[in-house]
């Protein structure tokens, strides 16, 4: 059978990643069919195929932008990759779909994600280096967070090599919970406690997988850390407990607000 002439000043048209052009007739094994190099129109990304999935258009740009219109996997795969691809698809949707919940927090407020890590295959190879990360070898849950490296600083929005770290999600909580105190002039020195305006009261909660639980409001700052710290223990959760003066149960439970009390607008006791 005659082999088919390849046309090299033709545009071919792919079925998802736009146009190519065949640029060169790659080499091949015997009885192999006909592989030929093509590069692609928008990215200049060049691929081997074969003859007959070019003329089909079967053909994929692994760089052209496909995920969410701005990311791309690359040379990468996710088969055998799946939980730092869920990681990655996790922080670009906060950043880049509307439609995830979480984008009003991120998105909306103008965190990005660095350029580089718009592609998977430059994900994979820097995440396994920055702080953090020999907790991808434990079986913790783990998320990849960019405040804590930024904090102080003017501009924190960026998800970068150099701007983030791996944190336990029971970690990322509490700092996140710290932080969202200070933004909201909700200020206390002390883990899961924050000064509530309303009553004039130091409340207190605690992070217990994923959920924010609630511990109560006191009229004394130490004792509401005293009470995080009393729950963190039973509950037994590996994180660092509040560096505070030590009060017992009985004792810290005398400052916690009963219920019916009036209304203060004065910051009450932190001893």
């Amino acid at each position: 059978m005659k082999s088919r002439e390849i046309d090299f000043d033709k545009t071919y048209s792919s079925t998802n990643y736009g146009n190519f052009k065949i640029i060169a007739e790659a080499e091949r094994k015997p009885y192999q069919k006909k592989r030929i190099l093509i590069e692609f129109t928008e990215t200049g990304t060049q691929s081997e195929v074969s003859y007959d999935e070019a003329l089909k258009g079967c053909v994929k740009d692994v760089m052209r932008p496909s995920i969410l219109g701005v990311a791309y996997l690359g040379n990468a795969h996710k088969k055998g990759n799946e939980r730092l691809y869920n990681l990655w698809i996790s922080m670009l949707s906060r950043c880049y779909s509307p439609g995830n919940r979480a984008y009003r927090f991120y998105g909306d407020k103008g965190c990005y994600v660095d350029g580089r890590w718009h592609c998977f295959e430059n994900f994979l190879s820097d995440v396994k280096t920055i702080p953090g990360n020999e907790l991808l070898e434990s079986g913790a849950r783990i998320e990849l967070d960019k405040d804590i490296l930024q904090r102080g600083l003017k501009e924190n929005k960026c998800y970068s090599k150099d701007t983030c770290m791996w944190v336990s999600k029971d970690s990322n909580n509490r700092v996140h919970l710290v932080d969202s105190n200070k933004d909201n002039d909700y200020s206390s020195k002390y883990v899961g406690v924050c000064f509530d305006k309303r009553w004039g009261v130091f409340q207190s909660q605690i992070n217990i997988d994923g959920k924010q639980v609630y511990i109560g409001k006191f009229t004394n700052e130490v004792a509401a850390a005293n009470a995080y710290n009393y729950y963190a223990g039973q509950q037994g959760i590996e994180i660092t407990k509040n560096d505070c003066a030590y009060m017992s149960k009985e004792e810290w439970e005398r400052f916690r607000k009963k219920r019916g009390r009036k209304r203060t607008s004065s910051r009450p006791s932190t001893m």
